[in-house]
């Protein structure tokens, strides 16, 4: 087909790249919720402004080649996902923020994972595009405490603002449960907020999850019994787990 240029996009493609631009990659699915119907802009795949790739968590949607040159041409940065799986987990991390947002949380930061090769500048750090965490701030916390880029001992301690893992690519879901609650034990008490931890199966950590809490709570009770003075100072909630599971299943072109 011929090359479709920026000039040729209707509102709704425009959009359509922006959103994708903004998020890195989306599911389809969730493109057709926010801007319509595929014949709205499934000619943004076929001319290459995006690319569409298959995965557990549906078909996703990321720039394609046209789109990457376009940003590139007028210098605005756009996230460089090398691989399925970094594709994969950025949708995904997509959509367990959309389900934190629903709930009151906000999206203050996020953290990249540092590396060599292709890079962006964050903070004087290189980094890569593969985003390790979120950080966000809890509902019903004020705005006493705001976020700010400091050094991460600081950083880590704020009020209020916990950290949302949200990944599905390699690892067992219960030994990552565990290594992150081990990580963070003393981040969580600044917090005084558990850590989120984004799951696409409850099965598989559920019963890591009760463990983990059940073992803070009766901790957190003997020494309240022991130091009744500091009863309350103590988070009883280590971790929570949230169910984002993979779409199911549908019927047609891009249709997951």
């Amino acid at each position: 087909m011929a090359r479709l240029r920026s000039t040729d996009l209707t509102q709704v493609q425009e959009a359509v790249v922006q959103d994708v631009r903004r998020r890195g990659a989306v599911t389809a699915r969730r493109v057709e919720r926010d801007h319509g119907p595929i014949a709205a802009w499934e000619s943004l795949i076929e001319s290459h402004w995006l690319t569409s790739h298959d995965s557990v968590h549906g078909t996703l949607v990321t720039l394609g080649t046209l789109g990457r040159a376009h940003f590139t041409d007028q210098k605005v940065y756009v996230p460089y996902l090398s691989g399925p799986s970094a594709v994969l987990d950025r949708a995904y991390q997509n959509d367990a923020l959309e389900c934190m947002q629903a709930e009151g949380y906000t999206v203050v930061d996020c953290v990249h994972k540092r590396a060599t090769g292709i890079t962006q500048k964050t903070s004087g750090r290189k980094v890569t595009a593969q985003i390790l965490y979120h950080i966000l701030r809890a509902p019903n916390f004020s705005d006493s405490q705001r976020y700010h880029r400091t050094p991460p001992d600081s950083r880590d301690r704020v009020k209020g603002h916990p950290f949302l893992y949200a990944t599905v690519s390699g690892g067992s879901p219960e030994q990552r449960l565990r290594q992150l609650v081990r990580r963070y034990t003393n981040n969580i008490q600044s917090w005084d907020s558990p850590l989120l931890l984004a799951v696409p199966d409850l099965a598989a950590v559920w019963r890591v999850e009760r463990e983990i809490n059940l073992r803070q709570q009766r901790g957190v009770e003997e020494h309240e019994r022991r130091f009744p003075y500091q009863s309350g100072r103590l988070v009883r909630t280590l971790v929570r787990v949230i169910h984002v599971p993979h779409p199911e299943p549908v019927t047609g072109r891009y249709g997951q």
